[in-house]
C-alpha cells in the first residue's frame, strides 16, 4: 500500500465582523479545502500554506493554529493508497479575489457556516466546525 502526507488548510478572512472562508471545488466536483502533498525536505505547515497559495492564487498566507489530523485509505487507479492530512488555520492578512489553479474548478469565498454545509466530505465538515471554534476566539 502506498502511503501519502498532505497538509492543506482552512484560510480565512474576516470581512465586515464575519469570518469567510476559502472554498474550491476540486476534481472530482465536490467542495472541499485547499491541501496537496508535503514534498521532501518540507515541513507541514509550509506544505499547507504553498499548497493553498498555488490553489487559490493568494500570498503571504500565514499559519496560525494546527487543527487536526485525518488519516483515510482510498483507491486510485487501482492502487491501494494510506494518506494522513494534516489541517492548520490560516489567514489570510490582506485577501482579495481568489484566481484558481488549474487543478481547481472553482475557488470561492465563503461564511464559515455555509462553507460547513456545502462542503463535501466528513472530515472536511469536521475541520471547519473546529476551526470555527478556534476562530471564536481569535
Amino acid at each position: 500500500m502506498k502511503k501519502e502526507i498532505s497538509a492543506g488548510g482552512v484560510v480565512y478572512k474576516k470581512e465586515k465582523g464575519k469570518i469567510k472562508v476559502a472554498l474550491i471545488k476540486d476534481s472530482y466536483g465536490r467542495w472541499a479545502l485547499p491541501k496537496g502533498h508535503v514534498e521532501k525536505g518540507e515541513k507541514r505547515e509550509e506544505a499547507a500554506v504553498r499548497e493553498a497559495e498555488e490553489e487559490l492564487g493568494l500570498m503571504n498566507l500565514k499559519v496560525e493554529k494546527f487543527i487536526d489530523w485525518t488519516h483515510f485509505i482510498f483507491r486510485l487507479k487501482g492502487q491501494l493508497i494510506s494518506k494522513t492530512l494534516y489541517s492548520y488555520l490560516i489567514k489570510c492578512p490582506r485577501c482579495g479575489k481568489l484566481k484558481r489553479s488549474r487543478e481547481v474548478q472553482i475557488a470561492k469565498w465563503v461564511d464559515i457556516d455555509k462553507a460547513i454545509e456545502l462542503a463535501a466530505y466528513k472530515d472536511t465538515k469536521e475541520t471547519l466546525k473546529k476551526a470555527k471554534e478556534i476562530l471564536k476566539h481569535v
